[in-house]
């Protein structure tokens, strides 16, 4: 469930980001923006080998 929820809040990431993306004032804060969901999915990815591996 946990799992949909950050899904749910990366797409929501991607979809602003897109909007914002289109002014060219916010292309910085754009890509923090992305660099942030980047490295939110990768924690994500991190935790569920952890999880993989420990429960086998």
């Amino acid at each position: 469930f946990r799992d949909r929820q950050n899904n749910k809040f990366l797409e929501d990431c991607k979809d602003s980001s897109e909007k914002l993306s289109s002014a060219p004032d916010n292309k910085a804060k754009v890509n923090t923006i992305k660099q942030h969901a980047m490295v939110v999915e990768e924690q994500l990815q991190a935790k569920v080998c952890v999880r993989n591996y420990s429960t086998t």
